[in-house]
């Protein structure tokens, strides 16, 4: 009955699939001790590895980092559970908003990485055919699902895209190394993103466990608080 109802075991039972191989229905959410116990062992075994990224990542998304309470008592000293509480569930929002723009993120630059592979596959064939007197033939769009053809002999440059309704023309060797680099660029920061993903998820974890804990132990001073209260008229 104390378990608090905004915990989310399932997040608990990843990070036991991932690490041990347990699957949710070994996993007692009611069993608060088992819980404490299995992720406390998780998350430090977890901190101890991702520590040295983990500060640096925080301070690049502008978050802070998630201080997982191993002892609630000594944590909850001199404070008010409501507004730990209150404080923790803001923190909680700001990870949630974080993995939101991260993940908007990951979708824009998975939609790019296509285009960009194109481009540069069309960039390269035209500087294999240069000087060669070979004709290419090619679909380009006029218009939205609108396609011409057309024959494309000893190109010397070619203009690209830049956004914002900006179009450059460039040589094709420097075209190329722009768009190798812009691909490079795009598979580095789509594994950014995906540690950031890795990241924020653990922060929502420890964030959840958190709550959990000084909800159970806010019940606990008020059950104890009542039994004096009840010894005393009694």
């Amino acid at each position: 009955e104390d378990f608090c109802p905004e915990l989310r075991p399932d997040r608990v039972c990843g990070l036991l699939r991932r690490r041990h191989g347990t699957t949710r229905d070994r996993f007692d959410p009611s069993s608060l001790t088992q819980y404490r116990t299995t992720y406390l062992d998780i998350s430090l075994g977890r901190r101890t590895r991702a520590r040295k990224m983990s500060s640096k990542t925080a301070i690049q998304l502008g978050v802070p980092e998630a201080e997982f309470i191993e002892d609630v008592d000594a944590y909850m000293a001199g404070k008010e559970a409501e507004a730990t509480l209150k404080m923790l569930q803001e923190r909680y929002q700001q990870y949630k908003q974080a993995e939101s723009r991260v993940q908007q993120m990951r979708v824009r630059l998975q939609a790019k990485m296509p285009d960009i592979k194109k481009g540069l596959e069309m960039v390269t064939l035209l500087c294999t055919k240069m000087g060669t007197g070979e004709e290419v033939e090619a679909d380009f769009e006029l218009a939205d699902n609108i396609y011409a053809k057309a024959k494309i002999k000893d190109a010397e440059t070619v203009n690209l895209w830049l956004g914002a309704n900006v179009m450059l023309e460039y040589g094709l060797d420097e075209a190329k190394e722009l768009l190798t680099r812009n691909l490079e660029n795009c598979v580095t920061n789509l594994e950014s993103t995906k540690q950031d993903m890795h990241f924020l998820r653990d922060q929502i974890t420890i964030t959840e466990v958190s709550i959990a804990r000084v909800y159970n132990f806010d019940v606990k001073q008020r059950r104890e608080a009542k039994e004096k209260t009840d010894e005393m008229d009694a």
